[in-house]
């Protein structure tokens, strides 16, 4: 967002590996809520070469309706990996792109705070 300009080379290595570490725990434990569900590919649109919108729906287990999800993926050969994920019309990193500018924006610039709230979020159970 529009704090990466003004951040230090310090304060982005520390993001990255306070987002890393955020991001592992986050979404481990919310794919841990599923399963037992069926996962199925419905097609894709190349957005451009190493850039790929996987559509798939989710049914079965927990989920009383199939759910649309998409998926953004990145890269080529045996190298993809995914990038964002669409649930109910909304992209996800789009979503928390937003997001931590906010919490910033409220920290009067400070990209410390956001660091701090990272690494305290991806200490915290997950609540179910």
């Amino acid at each position: 967002g529009k704090y990466a300009r003004t951040s230090t080379p310090d304060q982005r290595q520390r993001f990255a590996a306070a987002f890393r570490v955020y991001a592992e725990s986050v979404y481990q434990n919310r794919i841990s809520d599923y399963h037992g569900e069926v996962l199925k590919v419905t097609g894709s649109t190349v957005r451009k070469p190493g850039d790929v919108i996987v559509n798939t729906t989710i049914s079965g287990g927990q989920v009383g309706q199939p759910l649309p999800v998409a998926w953004r993926v990145m890269g080529g050969g045996t190298s993809w990996k995914v990038v964002d994920v669409q649930f109910k019309g909304v992209w996800l990193a789009i979503t928390q792109q937003q997001d931590f500018v906010s919490t910033i924006d409220n920290a009067g610039g400070n990209i410390d705070v956001l660091i701090s709230q990272l690494q305290r979020d991806a200490q915290r159970p997950a609540s179910r």
